[in-house]
């Protein structure tokens, strides 16, 4: 029945001009300059390291021990050019979430590296000059990961919020087969209570 549900809602919204007009254009932009969004099935708690500290870690001139207590990153993922900590309570049920979705991360992030990126994350500005993620995540932590915090990546950037933001998150979530079951539905409710708002 879920399933009639979302493919419905999914062939609603694909139908609507209107969602499909709003303003955009592609831009480079700072990575550092982006953040994520906390109420997105694919959020992961985390702080962008800077380049040198990465480096110092990867190198092993620095632990994981300084490292958190520098960033305050006790119970948040530290990513960076080259390495993503898991600083999360180790065991939980968090900590084994986020190195599932860090072995995703690091394994586009290596492809990313060495090929271009077919569909670039989509963003909206803010406020002083940042922007927030709207749909890629997944990909802006593994442009991250391959080319660190500090480095431009090419974005596709909305004059403004879409007016149906959760939608267009969920149907990106829809399509992913390793976003849980619970992720995709947190996104098909967001998507849902939004349509029933503009409605």
């Amino acid at each position: 029945m879920a399933e009639n549900l979302e493919q419905l809602l999914l062939a609603t919204l694909n139908n609507k001009e209107f969602l499909h007009s709003e303003s955009f254009e592609y831009k480079s932009l700072f990575l550092s300059s982006v953040t994520p969004d906390i109420s997105n099935a694919r959020f992961m708690p985390c702080i962008f390291i800077e380049d040198e500290h990465a480096k110092q870690f990867i190198s092993r001139a620095i632990s994981k021990r300084k490292l958190c207590d520098l960033y305050n990153g006790e119970n948040y993922v530290l990513v960076g050019k080259s390495c993503i900590i898991n600083c999360l309570k180790y065991g939980s049920s968090e900590w084994k979430k986020a190195n599932t979705t860090i072995e995703s991360i690091v394994e586009l992030g290596e492809n990313i590296a060495v090929s271009e990126m077919i569909q670039v994350p989509t963003v909206y500005p803010i406020d002083d000059g940042k922007y927030q993620i709207l749909t890629g995540h997944r990909r802006f932590f593994a442009l991250v990961f391959a080319y660190g915090f500090g480095h431009v990546a090419q974005f596709k950037v909305y004059a403004r919020k879409p007016i149906l933001s959760k939608v267009k998150q969920f149907q990106e979530n829809a399509s992913r087969e390793d976003l849980p079951q619970y992720g995709k539905l947190q996104a098909f409710l967001a998507a849902m209570m939004e349509v029933d708002y503009l409605d």
